[in-house]
């Protein structure tokens, strides 16, 4: 109980970019492919995947 809520507000603080990102690995895209569909650099993607 007490990690699902830690788990609840780390989410909360993640960007909405972070979200999507994170949905789009999910979904077992490739950070190039994640790239290409959020109009972002695969660096880009691996900082975000680094920050969630």
């Amino acid at each position: 109980m007490v990690n699902q809520k830690r788990n609840d507000k780390k989410f909360r603080q993640l960007s909405d970019r972070n979200k999507e990102v994170l949905a789009l690995i999910g979904r077992c895209k490739k950070a190039d492919e994640i790239g290409e569909e959020l109009f972002i650099g695969v660096n880009t993607v691996n900082s975000h995947k680094k920050n969630a």
